[in-house]
């Protein structure tokens, strides 16, 4: 039952519509069937369609208006521009016509809430992926920086940004280099920050150098770093830089350990400044570099990778003389890989006894092998009779996986040689090395200084040891094996004082080698006592030496990292803001950098994850979120930032049905890296989801239609948009889905076409456009529809886009018939689906140059979109 009050509103909007039938049709006005009949009637009983009437424009100031009501619609369709306009960026082929529609969108966006620092952060993104060097995206850009500085000046890489940009208007280098100047005087400093100051001396350092000012670059570089030190950029090229010019080892390491410090995350630099200090014989500092690297790249699956960094551990550890702790991690890593192997042969079907799994070896990779290999040779050369049976095993079963991999016959050759110079070295098979020369000779002829080689060593190990020193000392100088080989011949003829100088020549040109500690080990034994092999070893011991709190970061791991995501509101409406703020906090007593190399990476990848009752939960494609605010998280310090959900996809599931309320959390991780399985937590990396916030939904019943409906027909009222939005998807839920929808709810939605068509022309333009956002959208067809309409369309043949139900029809007819910019451009961009659309077309030829720019921009990319769809289904036209 209808309530009275509704009865008589609705009086008062068929004389408000039957005056409207005198004025003529406005812009889309059509005549379509009247609203469907109650579910409660027979169909047969049903009254004949009438002509529709859609109501007028009311004028501005004849209809009360909220204006508290009014703010929070203009804010809510800034962020539906905005929202549509990241939308339009992220389709698979970003044309033209979409760089300059989504820039028309965000201006309209900015223009109606000039205070969003996330829209704006939009803004600045599309400047930066406009086409480079076009002045209109130079111009917005130096805009959303101008702007973002004001509405967040704690945001140091905005402020650079901003800054640079002053700095390279500049015509001439000299004009360049004297703003600069300036913006390094002191008083600069103390106002803009040491790491914004740090970042504008490295710039003036790269300008120098190109200038040729070698000098200045030298003194602008070592600037930048006495500024900020964790500057991981500038610390890196001055690695790189002083690292060739620097005058001795010391300098080098003292160059190459500021860059570790700066970002330990780079790879290429920790491992040089690790192989720096083991050629210099400073194994102390190399273990704790190559302990932090091992810990990056620790994994208990084969990975050669993990292999190689273990294999320089290793090194490391025996030139400390930590060989207990070297053959801990070998016994850890070859249980890691028999571990593996079992569970893989177990996959397979393979069943194996506990006597089987004891004989079961998966071999390491070549480097690791021959590094323990010689070490375990070195500390217990007495009992090594059975280990280096072993390694043989190993290197026959790495050759037998080598073969089912099918690797090149090359690299089966070169593990071949590899696993008979280790037996010849170690006294091991002389039968198999023999055996493993010949055939990889038959893969690659074997060179006639290698074969020398071989046979030297074959002779030592078959006794003839004067005929094999003689061919070895016929090698060259450098060769390491073949002085190891005549080493050995000495110290095997009782030329103790001749083994002990060739050992020691060897140890000091390969410190950083198996070959070379092996000859350090031997010259020990001979000599009876230790011996200094590299004399610059304490300096670079001290140069290296990473900082206590350095080492305690690295330590902790990702426990040096903190995060949380927590929602500023726990319950919220579909239209709101949904605002997480995400927090990332170091909980060390070391700065760690943001860039994108890291420590820190600057962005993370951020999931919302929607559960809406009645359907699967659904997890939007993830985002990447720029968290470069600061440029480093100091010690014990946090960095904090807003992510707004309803500017993402994840806010379009909650429009789709708003009545049915939902549920969201958020999923985040930084220090993203990719594997097979998708995207996981890397070095340092956290993953945290959030609390859930309650997206408010709304229980259709008839007395919450017919209240709704009747505060809608109250004229003396301002017209709630929520309200219509609302009652809109009610009519749209009980239209395609009728059998989900009460009787009671189908008879008090009767009137709601009229009602909401009324109530769409007695609100202001602005709350118009929102509404083409917030109610029903033109009917989604399925792919077997939207396929012929893409060939109708490559074809030629003009498609328009239906209203979603047809009750709908004269509100949507109200929304057509508004020619203000912000409804048609909002028209444009929710109903507009071909390029064909009759209302794009009438667009495109309006008087308001804002609305014929738009529609061009729409019509634009939408024609190429149905020409790349034509020429890939390879259709003429």
């Amino acid at each position: 039952m209808i309530s009275t009050r509704v009865l008589a509103s609705l009086s008062l909007a068929s004389m408000i519509l039957g005056l409207s039938a005198r004025g003529s049709l406005a812009w889309g006005q059509e005549s379509t069937s009247a609203p469907i009949p109650s579910a409660t009637q027979d169909a047969a009983a049903a009254t004949p369609p009438v002509p529709m009437v859609v109501p007028p424009l009311a004028e501005l100031g004849s209809f009360p208006v909220d204006p508290a009501m009014e703010a929070i619609t203009r804010e809510r369709l800034s962020r539906a521009f905005a929202q549509r306009a990241r939308n339009l960026l992220q389709r698979e082929a970003v044309y033209l016509g979409v760089l300059d529609a989504a820039k028309m969108l965000f201006e309209e966006a900015v223009e109606l809430n000039p205070d969003n620092p996330n829209i704006w952060r939009l803004v600045l993104d599309l400047a930066t992926a406009m086409r480079e060097g076009e002045s209109e995206a130079g111009h917005l850009e130096m805009r959303a920086l101008k702007r973002l500085n004001e509405l967040e000046p704690r945001d140091e890489i905005v402020l650079l940004r901003r800054l640079l940009h002053r700095i390279d208007d500049r015509q001439t280098a000299e004009e360049r280099l004297a703003i600069s100047e300036k913006l390094l005087a002191p008083e600069s400093v103390a106002r803009i920050g040491h790491a914004v100051a740090a970042r504008i001396a490295f710039d003036r350092a790269i300008l120098l150098e190109r200038t040729g000012d070698r000098a200045g670059y030298e003194r602008e570089l070592l600037r930048a770093l006495d500024l900020d030190g964790s500057f991981p950029q500038a610390a890196e090229v001055a690695a790189g830089y002083f690292g060739t010019t620097a005058p001795g080892p010391a300098e080098q390491a003292q160059a190459l350990r500021a860059a570790v410090t700066a970002n330990p995350s780079r790879d290429s630099v920790a491992l040089a400044l690790a192989n720096l200090c083991m050629s210099y014989g400073a194994y102390n500092a190399a273990c704790e570099i190559l302990n932090v690297q091992t810990s990056f790249r620790a994994t208990q699956l084969p990975s050669d990778s993990y292999d190689t960094v273990l294999a320089d551990f290793v090194i490391a550890l025996w030139g400390a003389d930590q060989t207990e702790i070297a053959a801990a991690l070998i016994r850890t890593r070859q249980k890691q890989l028999n571990s593996f192997y079992v569970a893989e042969l177990e996959r397979r079907g393979v069943n194996v006894t506990m006597e089987r799994r004891r004989e079961l070896s998966l071999p390491f990779s070549e480097s690791l092998l021959i590094n323990a290999t010689a070490m375990i040779a070195a500390v217990n050369s007495e009992g090594f009779a059975q280990e280096i049976q072993g390694v043989k095993g190993a290197f026959k079963f790495r050759l037998e996986l080598l073969k089912v991999r099918e690797t090149p016959p090359l690299e089966m050759a070169q593990v071949m040689l590899e696993g008979a110079m280790v037996q010849l070295w170690f006294a091991g098979d002389v039968d198999a090395a023999v055996e493993w020369i010949d055939e990889a000779n038959t893969i690659a002829p074997i060179s006639a200084e290698a074969r020398a080689r071989f046979d030297g060593w074959i002779s030592i190990r078959k006794g003839e040891v004067a005929a094999g020193r003689a061919q070895l000392l016929l090698q060259p100088a450098d060769d390491a094996m073949a002085s190891i080989g005549v080493a050995t011949a000495d110290e095997l003829l009782g030329d103790k004082k001749g083994a002990a100088q060739r050992f020691l020549a060897i140890a000091r040109n390969g410190p950083a080698t198996a070959t070379g500690l092996w000859a350090r080990s031997r010259l020990r034994v001979l000599l009876g006592n230790d011996v200094s092999v590299m004399k610059e070893s304490a300096a670079v011991e001290a140069a290296a030496a990473l900082p206590p709190a350095f080492l305690e970061l690295m330590k902790l791991g990702a426990n040096s990292m903190m995060m949380r995501v927590q929602p500023r509101l726990r319950e919220v409406s579909p239209f709101d803001p949904m605002i997480f703020d995400i927090e990332l906090i170091n909980r060390s007593d070391w700065p760690l950098a943001i860039s994108a190399e890291g420590p820190i990476k600057d962005t993370m990848t951020v999931t919302a994850t929607v559960n809406v009752p009645r359907r699967v939960a659904s997890q939007p494609p993830f985002a990447f979120v720029a968290v470069d605010r600061i440029f480093s998280i100091p010690p014990r310090g946090s960095l904090q930032i807003a992510l707004d959900v309803s500017l993402t996809d994840a806010s379009i599931l909650l429009r789709e049905d708003p009545l049915a309320g939902a549920f969201l959390s958020v999923h985040a991780i930084s220090n993203w890296r990719t594997t097979n399985s998708g995207v996981e937590p890397g070095p340092m990396g956290l993953e945290t989801e959030s609390p859930e916030i309650h997206i408010t939904g709304v229980r259709m019943t008839a007395a919450w239609v017919e209240s709704e409906l009747a505060a809608l027909a109250d004229t003396t009222r301002p017209v709630n948009p929520e309200t219509v939005a609302m009652l809109a998807h009610a009519v749209a839920r009980a239209s395609k889905l009728p059998e989900l929808v009460d009787a009671s709810v189908h008879d008090a939605l009767v009137p709601a076409g009229a009602v909401l068509a009324d109530a769409a022309a007695r609100v202001t333009p602005q709350t118009r456009a929102w509404l083409l956002f917030a109610c029903p959208k033109p009917r989604r067809p399925d792919e077997a529809i939207l396929a012929q309409e893409m060939v109708n369309a490559a074809a030629g043949i003009a498609v328009e886009a239906m209203p979603a139900v047809p009750e709908l029809a004269m509100m949507e007819a109200v929304f057509k018939s508004d020619a203000t910019t912000l409804t048609r451009m909002a028209w444009i961009s929710t109903r507009a689906k071909r390029p064909e659309d009759p209302r794009l077309a009438e667009a495109m030829l309006s008087l308001d140059p804002k609305i014929a720019a738009f529609a061009k921009a729409f019509h634009g990319w939408m024609s190429d979109t149905v020409e790349a769809q034509r020429e890939k289904l390879n259709l003429t036209k």
